[in-house]
């Protein structure tokens, strides 16, 4: 079955680091 709190735990730490990876070059320019 469809296990949200499992998902969450792959989900959230993906979408931060793909949040860092696109802000961070921004920022550094």
């Amino acid at each position: 079955m469809f296990n949200l709190t499992n998902t969450a735990k792959i989900v959230v730490p993906a979408l931060a680091l793909l949040a860092t990876g696109s802000v961070s070059p921004a920022t550094l320019r």
